[in-house]
């Protein structure tokens, strides 16, 4: 068996290439190994810990991933520059280290739902108007649950994101003010649910109104719908211009904020 020198930077780069390459490369196998299954399931745990449905959960995600990057590689570089010289192991050769790195990249061609949108649940979405201003700012992009309502129903106050009825290639983002069953007005700018005056601190009205955005007749909300409108009342094609909304055109529910030109806003939940 040869020995030669351990280059602390290359121990270094091919972990950080793939997670334990390098320990390979400084003859410690079992340690690459324990290594590249420690980081390879590490993501996976913590989407089934849903810690992506919130903004600190998102930022433990980024800080461990980010951990595990450098545990790796600076404990790669550190034991290459302990090492100095080591008695090569048979697999130590630049065609075992290639090989390795083909049958990674094949096994997460072949596990890429473990990562995908629909294992995730989540989907990201940027604000392109101002119809839900002042709780969301054209800009803002948001992180939608595109499986909250697998089990959930829709509730008032929930900002949802939707197909537009009239063309479905278009997502809206909106809120709920009625649901199934609910009889819904508009007087003086002031919605009327069943009746009974909504307190709506969240809403925005300004002085260019149209009359549609004041007032509309009491409408019966059909089953297996909702009615949405957006905060910004007298900026929102909303349902006083296209309808009800169904459960099935619904994508999902809208909840966080996760980057925003005002910096005091990442990390706003959605509410």
């Amino acid at each position: 068996m040869r020995i030669k020198k351990r280059k602390p930077i290359v121990a270094a780069l091919l972990s950080l290439v793939i997670p334990g390459l390098g320990q390979v490369y400084n003859g410690e196998l079992l340690k690459g190994t324990v290594l590249f299954f420690s980081c390879l399931f590490t993501l996976p745990l913590m989407i089934l810990l849903r810690l992506q449905h919130r903004f600190n959960g998102l930022l433990v995600i980024g800080v461990v991933l980010m951990a595990c990057v450098i545990l790796t590689c600076g404990e790669a570089f550190y034991t290459a520059t302990r090492k100095k010289e080591m008695m090569l192991k048979p697999y130590n050769r630049w065609y075992y280290y290639l090989l390795i790195g083909v049958l990674v990249v094949a096994c997460n061609i072949a596990s890429s739902n473990i990562y995908s949108v629909k294992t995730w649940g989540l989907k990201s979405y940027k604000m392109t108007s101002e119809s839900m201003l002042p709780t969301l700012m054209n800009g803002d992009r948001i992180i939608v649950d595109l499986k909250y309502y697998w089990d959930k129903r829709p509730q008032k106050g929930d900002i949802i994101v939707f197909q537009y009825p009239k063309d479905p290639s278009v997502d809206f983002v909106k809120r709920i003010v009625a649901t199934e069953n609910d009889v819904v007005e508009s007087k003086n700018e002031i919605i009327y649910i069943n009746g009974v005056a909504m307190n709506e601190p969240y809403i925005q009205h300004v002085s260019n109104r149209s009359r549609l955005s004041e007032n509309f007749e009491p409408l019966t909300v059909p089953k297996g719908c909702v009615f949405v409108l957006g905060d910004n009342r007298d900026r929102s094609m909303d349902s006083r211009y296209f309808g009800n909304i169904t459960d099935t055109q619904i994508r999902g529910k809208a909840l966080y904020v996760y980057w925003s030109k005002q910096r005091n806003r990442i990390g706003q939940e959605i509410k």
